[in-house]
C-alpha cells in the first residue's frame, strides 16, 4: 500500500477536526433543546379546579413548564388590585407613559411617551386588548422598572404557593426563564377571584373604547359559553394558544379551567368547551348577572336572582340553534366569497370581518384564493351546506356586505 504524503495526512487531520466540531455542536444544540422547555414545540397541558374547595377535577400534564405568554398579565393585575386595596394606587389616578412603554412590542394601544393613562384604562387595556405598553406603565408605577416588577411578581407567586413559576416582565413577552405551570395558574386564578371580587368584573369586559377606537376582548367564550365570566387569553410562539376561564352553573358552583399549548384559537376554545361540559355534567348554565359581588355572592346565588338571565340566555341560544342547524361534514362543500382584492392583506381582513358577522357559523373556515393571473386575491368562507351558504349570504347582504355563493368541486358560482 502506497504511503500518504505529509500534505495528505495534514488534510485528513483537519477534516477530522472539523467533523468532530460539527458533531459536538449538533450534540449541544440537541441537548440544549431537550432541557429548555420554552425552546421546544409547545405541548398541551390542562387542568380544571373547583374554585371553592380547590379540588382538582381533572388534569393533564398540569406540572409541565410552559411559557405563560399574556397569562402573565393576570399576576400583573393581581398586584394592581392589591395596590388599589392598600390605596397605593387610585382607580382614576393618571400614570405617566415612559419611552420604554411607548416602544413595547405589540400588542399595544399605541401610547406616547410623556402622556398619561389612568389606572382604570390600563386595567381595561390589559383585559381586552392585552396591551403590552399599558402593562409596562403599570409595572413602572408599582416597581420603578419592569425588571424590578418582575422580581416582585415572582416573590408574590411564591407567597401564593406558585412554586414552579418565575416572571421576568409584566406583559408575558418571551423572556429567558419566564415559565409557569397549569397548576400554578389555577392557584393564581383562585386567589384573584377570592381576594379581590370587587375588581373581578373587569375580566368580563367585552369591549373597551380608548381614544375613539374599540378594542374587543380576545376571550371568545365570553357571551358564547353560558356561565363564562373571565379571565384571560395568551399567545406567543413558544407557548401556543393559552386560556384561563372561570365559569359557574345555575347552582352557583364555580370552576377554573386552563388550557395551555393549544394549536390554534379554535383548538383551544374547543378543548375548553369540552372540559367545561364534562365539569358541569352538561347542566344548563347562565351568564353572570353581577360579577361585582363579594366572594359569598359568587358562590351562593338565589333562584330569583338568576331566573331572568337564564331565560334571556336560553332564548338567544335557541335562536342560534335554529339559524345554524348541524350539517354533516360531507355536505359542507359550499363556500361564500365576500370580495376580491389586489392585496392579500385586504382580502384577509375582509374574510375576518365577514366571519365576525356570522357567529352562528363558527366552524366556517377563512380562505384566500389567488386568481390564475396571480394578481387578484378572493376572500372566501368555506365549510357550508348549500342552504347555509345562501343563509349566510342573506345575513351579509343585510349588513351591506358583498357576497356570492360558490358550489363544490369546481367552485362554480351559484346564483344568489
Amino acid at each position: 500500500m502506497t504511503g500518504l504524503s505529509d500534505f495528505q495526512v495534514l488534510a485528513y487531520q483537519r477534516i477530522g477536526a472539523v467533523f468532530a466540531a460539527l458533531v459536538l455542536a449538533l450534540g449541544l444544540i440537541l441537548f440544549t433543546g431537550s432541557i429548555n422547555p420554552a425552546s421546544a414545540r409547545p405541548s398541551r397541558a390542562t387542568i380544571v379546579v373547583d374554585w371553592q374547595s380547590g379540588r382538582v377535577m381533572s388534569a393533564y400534564k398540569a406540572d409541565k413548564l410552559h411559557a405563560p405568554a399574556s397569562l402573565t398579565k393576570v399576576m400583573t393585575l393581581y398586584l394592581v388590585f392589591e395596590a388599589l386595596a392598600s390605596k397605593r394606587l387610585k382607580i382614576d389616578q393618571s400614570l405617566k407613559i415612559s419611552r420604554r412603554a411607548q416602544f413595547a412590542r405589540p400588542s399595544r394601544l399605541g401610547l406616547r411617551a410623556g402622556g398619561t393613562i389612568t389606572v382604570r384604562q390600563a386595567i381595561l387595556a390589559l383585559v381586552t386588548k392585552s396591551a403590552n405598553d399599558a402593562a409596562v406603565v403599570l409595572a413602572e408605577a408599582l416597581g420603578g422598572s419592569e425588571a424590578n416588577f418582575g422580581r416582585i411578581m415572582t416573590a408574590k407567586a411564591r407567597a401564593l404557593g406558585m412554586l414552579r413559576t418565575t416572571f421576568r416582565n409584566a406583559s408575558g413577552l418571551p423572556a429567558r426563564g419566564q415559565l409557569t405551570t397549569a397548576r400554578d395558574l389555577a392557584i393564581l386564578a383562585r386567589a384573584i377571584i377570592s381576594k379581590y371580587p370587587q375588581h373581578y368584573h373587569y375580566f368580563s369586559t367585552r369591549a373597551f373604547v380608548y381614544r375613539g377606537r374599540v378594542y374587543r376582548n380576545h376571550n371568545r367564550l365570553l357571551g358564547r359559553y353560558p356561565g363564562v365570566d373571565g379571565l384571560k387569553t395568551g399567545y406567543v410562539r413558544a407557548s401556543g394558544h393559552n386560556l384561563i376561564v372561570s365559569a359557574r352553573n345555575k347552582t352557583g358552583r364555580r370552576v377554573i379551567a386552563i388550557v395551555l399549548g393549544g394549536r390554534s384559537r379554535r383548538d383551544r376554545d374547543w378543548r375548553m368547551t369540552a372540559m367545561l361540559n364534562r365539569s358541569f355534567g352538561k347542566q344548563s348554565m347562565y351568564a353572570a348577572a353581577n360579577p361585582k359581588g363579594t366572594s359569598t355572592v359568587l358562590v351562593n346565588r338565589t333562584r330569583a336572582e338568576t331566573l331572568k338571565p337564564t331565560l334571556r340566555l336560553t332564548a338567544r341560544l335557541n335562536s342560534v340553534r335554529k339559524t345554524s342547524s348541524f350539517v354533516p361534514r360531507r355536505y359542507r362543500r359550499y363556500s361564500v366569497q365576500v370580495g376580491a382584492y389586489r392585496s392579500h392583506r385586504h382580502a384577509r381582513r375582509a374574510a375576518y370581518r365577514a366571519a365576525r358577522r356570522l357567529p352562528q357559523f363558527r366552524y366556517a373556515r377563512r380562505r384566500i384564493v389567488r386568481s390564475r393571473s396571480g394578481r387578484i386575491y378572493m376572500a372566501r368562507l368555506q365549510g357550508f351546506s348549500r342552504k347555509q351558504a345562501y343563509s349566510a349570504c342573506r345575513t351579509l347582504r343585510r349588513a351591506k356586505q358583498h357576497c356570492a355563493v360558490y358550489g363544490p368541486r369546481r367552485y362554480r358560482r351559484s346564483r344568489s
